[in-house]
């Protein structure tokens, strides 16, 4: 099956096996794919070779991992709503940015938060403020509310370098069916200056976003704040 004289690496002919296995539609979305042992059987190769290709995959977006559950074949409409917050350069190209993880805890919403997320305020919830960077410049300051009673384990080495919504689905195989998006702006305070490196009173662009799942709970509540003329955001949405 594997052509060990090759010149092309084990784990990307199995790459290319499993890929092949995807897009012909053998494999459909939602399909759950052999284990890695089995795997590592089926082609005589070690575990570890096998983990790389299935990684190669999960980031190339073709498959999602569930903890404890296994690897999936991803939906398309999953890598479609991935994007629906994404930013672009002044070019127009989007781009992606690591992630400064600032503060993570578990705490209870506050009135404000649990009526967007309509949910109690004795309910618990992950906060989690982030800064998004270019070139470890900061440019987009990032705070969530998480639903914990959805999202059970979330640590906080889950969040490096990850958006939450690759979170919610890969590894915790939620369906998520809509997400609301206000946009407003305000003028810098001294904590948002002091993060983005501007001076009190700049312009910031302000986006509030509110994600429910399938059963219409709210997963998520985030806002991202930005420096109005430096990047844009943009919305993009399957009709």
């Amino acid at each position: 099956m594997l052509e060990r004289d090759s010149s092309i690496p084990l784990h990307r002919q199995i790459r290319q096996y499993l890929e092949k296995k995807i897009d012909s539609g053998e494999w459909a979305p939602g399909y759950q794919i052999p284990t890695e042992k089995e795997l590592a059987s089926l082609f005589e190769v070690s575990t570890i070779t096998v983990k790389r290709a299935i990684l190669d995959l999960v980031q190339s977006g073709k498959l999602f991992r569930i903890s404890g559950k296994g690897t999936f074949v991803n939906k398309i409409e999953e890598t479609n709503l991935s994007k629906l917050v994404s930013i672009q350069d002044k070019l127009g190209k989007e781009k992606s940015y690591p992630h400064k993880t600032l503060s993570f805890e578990v705490i209870n919403p506050g009135k404000s938060i649990a009526e967007i997320m309509e949910i109690n305020e004795k309910d618990k919830v992950y906060y989690i403020s982030r800064i998004k960077l270019d070139n470890e410049k900061p440019i987009v300051i990032e705070n969530s509310w998480v639903n914990q009673s959805l999202i059970t384990d979330l640590k906080w080495e889950d969040l490096e370098d990850k958006l939450l919504y690759n979170i919610f689905i890969k590894k915790y195989g939620l369906n998520l069916k809509k997400a609301k998006v206000y946009i407003s702006s305000k003028v810098a305070e001294q904590s948002e200056a002091v993060l983005l490196n501007v001076p009190i009173g700049e312009q910031l662009l302000i986006m509030d976003r509110i994600t429910t799942t399938e059963k219409d709970d709210v997963v998520e509540y985030s806002r991202f704040i930005t420096v109005s003329n430096e990047f844009k955001y943009y919305l993009e949405i399957d009709l």
